[in-house]
């Protein structure tokens, strides 16, 4: 293995385990605190209250699903997803399968042979899995999810579309928001906490409008200088 490549992926998995490390102390925090509390309310009444039992419940689900997302982010650092480039139709159809197979939701995807081999950043790979079970999470069960990659300008474009309800505001926020701007971190959603810290790190840009008739339409441009 050459040095240089030793580099990027000792850089890759750097910024990983930072990614990782803001997301467990973010989230694992709050969900803890929120346990901690109803469990001290609990113990000081006679009656159990369903409402306390329920945010624990799901305090507990949202730190299992921190788990999962951030092993997983960080597996694959280790298992030598940390090349400098991949090629983007690799990255997409990965994300489509795993997404297909966990939702058993059929994923319409189009892309053009030069945007397939468009070289991205490795860990985009899980950005744009959790915006399509996001996606998923939002479609009717009429609905569709669909995924299109082409070059635009020289750029890389990939726009995942659903029928269904629209992106949440404060959602479309996080993935939209600059550096600088202080955002309000919605609990539970780990994959688009993970999402948008992955997009802010290349400085991809994200452009997020209406869908027709419904739903939302998520757009990555995603540079030379992105990668």
């Amino acid at each position: 293995m050459e040095r240089h490549e030793i580099q990027h992926r000792l850089l890759d998995a750097t910024d990983r385990l930072r990614l990782t490390n803001q997301i467990v102390r973010r989230q694992l925090r709050n969900d803890i605190s929120v346990i901690v509390g109803q469990v001290d309310q609990l113990a000081e009444s006679d009656q159990y209250s369903d409402r306390s039992i329920t945010s624990i419940l799901d305090a507990a689900r949202d730190i299992e699903e921190t788990i999962d997302i951030t092993a997983e982010f960080t597996d694959s650092a280790v298992t030598g997803d940390g090349c400098p480039t991949h090629k983007l139709g690799a990255l997409v159809s990965t994300a489509i399968s795993r997404v297909e197979q966990t939702t058993g939701t059929s994923i319409e995807h189009h892309t053009d042979s030069d945007a397939a081999s468009f070289g991205c950043p490795p860990s985009l790979r899980m950005a744009i899995t959790s915006l399509l079970y996001n996606a998923v999470d939002r479609t009717s069960p009429s609905g569709a999810v669909s995924i299109t990659t082409e070059l635009v300008d020289g750029d890389a474009v990939v726009t995942i579309s659903n029928t269904g309800s629209e992106l949440a505001a404060e959602h479309k926020t996080l993935l939209t928001a600059s550096d600088d701007t202080d955002v309000t971190i919605p609990r539970g959603n780990v994959g688009l906490q993970l999402a948008s810290m992955i997009i802010s790190r290349f400085g991809i840009a994200v452009a997020v409008r209406e869908n027709t008739p419904s739903g939302s339409v998520i757009q990555l441009h995603i540079s030379e200088t992105d990668r």
